[in-house]
């Protein structure tokens, strides 16, 4: 019995230290300098790997608004030269709210430069989305930073100011 508990102790280790290696790396250049602009600001993230429709990279950032708590998605593509950012489903509304969030999608849309609010209507939800050009004279991390500050910003805003009556 003990040389069974002392077999599957060693197995046990030789697993925990060998899933390190199994780790998911960046691949492109700006998604790991957005990493450590991330990990300098201690904000939390997990690298989802590069999508096979889009074949972009993902990254999730978790994020505690003023209003709401949510999941940040930041996707760069192999060329370098864009960032995209979206909250997918800030809210789920109702049927018979339709007309009224249009109203109001199309009015948070008039209001705000730098995002785009967008109704889709497969699962009555509102995302939030931000697409920014990366030139080759920029820093990543000032751009990502941008990204992360006004979708944030805009979307506890216009969560707080108008959408949250809508929420289903």
């Amino acid at each position: 019995m003990k040389k069974f508990i002392a077999a599957l102790l060693a197995v046990m280790l030789m697993v925990s230290l060998s899933a390190p290696a199994y780790a998911i790396s960046a691949k492109f250049t700006n998604t790991k300098s957005f990493m450590e602009m991330l990990d300098d600001n201690d904000l939390e993230y997990t690298l989802v790997g590069i999508e096979e429709d889009s074949q972009c990279e993902k990254l999730k950032v978790p994020i505690q608004g003023d209003e709401i708590e949510y999941d940040l998605n930041f996707y760069f593509n192999e060329d370098e030269d864009i960032i995209s950012a979206r909250l997918w489903c800030l809210i789920y509304f109702n049927d018979k709210d339709y007309f009224n969030v249009l109203q109001a999608v199309n009015e948070l849309n008039s209001s705000y430069k730098f995002v785009r609010f967008v109704l889709d209507e497969s699962d009555n939800s509102i995302t939030v989305a931000l697409d920014a050009i990366v030139r080759e004279d920029c820093e990543i991390d000032e751009i990502g930073w941008d990204c992360l500050y006004y979708i944030v910003k805009i979307a506890d805003h216009a969560y707080a100011d108008v959408l949250s009556e809508y929420a289903a």
